[in-house]
């Protein structure tokens, strides 16, 4: 099964929503 998490990051850029794969 593969589950998505979205969490926030800081870069050079500003503040962005990244996804983030990850299995279980």
């Amino acid at each position: 099964m593969v589950d998505f998490d979205r969490y926030w990051i800081m870069d050079s850029q500003g503040l962005r929503l990244r996804y983030s794969c990850r299995h279980i």
